[in-house]
């Protein structure tokens, strides 16, 4: 289904958004996980044309499931839109990339760009990427 929307099929985007609304049980708003549905979906299409690798989802390594894992698993990375600013969410993401070992780590955010790069920072020394993500285009931190 995410091909087929990639493809432009807005149908598609429809059917993965059901199946999100069923596994919530319709708890979760429709608009809002479609947002993020597109948001998570594009961010991967944009890194991979940005580091010029391919990726796929929700790839097990140790105990872990990452958003993107590289074909050749040198790549790993998770994907993230937080509409309101909590560190202990981007403190788990570094704790369980820091957990494996590949080539270039590294965490896409979406919303608030100036307290991303202030928290970018209290971890640039261990070696994971921090990327913002405005919904078109990727910029490194």
């Amino acid at each position: 289904a995410v091909n087929d929307y990639l493809k432009g099929g807005d149908d598609a985007l429809n059917f993965i958004v059901g199946s999100a609304m069923k596994a919530t049980r319709g708890t979760a708003d429709p608009k809002e996980t479609k947002d993020l549905i597109k948001f998570e979906i594009n961010a991967k299409n944009t890194i991979s044309k940005y580091l010029n690798v391919d990726f796929i989802y929700g790839e097990r390594i140790l105990n872990h499931e990452f958003d993107l894992v590289s074909t050749d698993r040198r790549y790993v990375g998770e994907i993230k839109y937080i509409k309101e600013w909590n560190p202990n969410i981007i403190s788990l993401l570094v704790s369980r990339l820091s957990s494996i070992e590949a080539e270039h780590k590294f965490i896409i955010v979406g919303g608030n760009i100036k307290i991303l790069r202030e928290h970018s920072m209290l971890h640039s020394n261990i070696g994971i990427v921090f990327y913002f993500f405005d919904g078109s285009k990727i910029i490194r931190l």
